[in-house]
């Protein structure tokens, strides 16, 4: 297919279809992969561009049902809508069910809903935790449901997240939690906006507000449980307890992480007779059409080849920078050569992903280790050093 309107085609390849939300850290758009004809949210983010395509196979690895898949990364080569020319952009799975806050706060299943949401995020937040990641930006505006029926709730925008600890203050000022105003952000922080986007969306009103940035880091800092009960009074006593927990100014009075708060959600389905939630099932899409690598394919493949048939014993390195497709070149060249050996009813490679350090210390040792695994034929591909 060819774009409609360059005007609004970024890289040649996403369509600007119309602007979902902007913000101090970007833009996000709506958008259609020409290529796939699939559409998708493009978030656009004014900040180095190197920094944020390393994180960017971190969390392209990542794969949860109730995390937007992350499809994509680049750089703006020329200026679309109002991505410049230079903007790192994020390319993620669109969700186009209702967003959190639009239900019915009078239902009655309200908590049942509202205890399902928390587990829903949190799980999807421990995907990022247990790789040292803190998302930095969990509100309602980044929470959306698959369904109208407003089922599996899906956590959006890893383009803030990065590694936990000291670092710049970032994320959305009024779910911040006190140490975040000072740049340290990690599981806990996450935690405490969470807490703040629950509270939200049980009461229709943010936990903190003002008039002015000052009103509401002075709100941020000065909060306490006697200010927030009241609010709270419609929610059984054990639910209640939770979300004042999850909002205490002290990281310590907080649950220690996603495990912990985990374990505090089943009991309070046990205590309030709530339904367990049903596994949640991300749907199955179709990968992009891969164009543009069929000779590097065939050469692959080719070098598979010898290699299973023993008439060749060299290493094969697949590099270059972040972010220019060796990790989908890998695949589908391990998926032809899958095919091929099936074919010729021969065992298939061991593929070993390795970063770049152990290529300059003692490869042959490291290859030799996995050569005492059960499988016989082992093929070393290094994908982690960059050209």
């Amino acid at each position: 297919m060819v774009p409609t309107n360059l005007a609004k085609c970024l890289n040649d390849r996403y369509l600007l279809l119309r602007q979902l939300g902007s913000g101090s850290q970007g833009v996000v758009y709506l958008a259609k992969d020409v290529i796939s004809e699939r559409e998708v949210a493009v978030k656009a983010v004014r900040s180095d561009s190197s920094a944020l395509i390393a994180e960017f196979e971190w969390l392209a690895a990542i794969s949860h049902p109730c995390l937007a898949e992350v499809l994509d990364v680049g750089v703006a080569q020329i200026a679309a809508g109002e991505v410049n020319a230079g903007d790192t952009f994020f390319v993620s799975e669109f969700i186009a069910g209702p967003d959190v806050l639009s239900g019915d706060r009078e239902s009655e299943g309200m908590e049942s809903q509202l205890i399902g949401l928390c587990h829903e995020i949190a799980s999807a937040l421990s995907q990022l935790h247990r790789r040292g990641l803190a998302h930095g930006d969990v509100k309602p505006d980044n929470m959306r449901y698959r369904t109208h029926q407003r089922k599996a709730a899906v956590l959006l925008d890893l383009g803030l997240a990065q590694a936990a600890g000291q670092g710049i203050a970032r994320g959305t000022l009024a779910y911040m939690a006190p140490e975040a105003l000072g740049g340290y952000t990690d599981e806990r922080s996450d935690i405490y906006s969470l807490g703040a986007s629950l509270v939200e969306v049980a009461t229709g009103a943010p936990l903190h507000s003002g008039e002015t940035r000052q009103d509401i880091v002075s709100q941020i800092l000065n909060a306490s449980e006697v200010q927030l009960r009241p609010r709270l009074a419609h929610l059984a006593t054990p639910l209640a307890d939770l979300l004042v927990s999850l909002v205490a100014s002290a990281p310590a009075d907080r649950p220690s992480g996603i495990p912990a708060l985990l374990a505090h959600i089943d009991r309070i389905r046990e205590a309030l007779h709530l339904p367990t939630v049903a596994a949640t099932h991300r749907p199955n899409f179709a990968r992009p059409e891969f164009t543009g690598r069929e000779e590097a394919l065939s050469a692959i493949v080719r070098a598979f080849a010898e290699f299973s048939a023993g008439r060749s014993s060299e290493a094969l390195a697949i590099t270059g920078l972040s972010g220019s497709g060796r990790t989908r070149t890998m695949e589908e060249a391990l998926l032809l050569h899958c095919i091929d050996a099936a074919k010729k009813s021969r065992a298939p490679l061991l593929l070993v992903r390795l970063p770049a350090e152990q290529l300059n210390s003692d490869p042959q040792a490291t290859i030799d280790s996995y050569a005492q695994s059960d499988t016989k034929q082992v093929l070393w591909i290094e994908t982690m050093a960059a050209v």
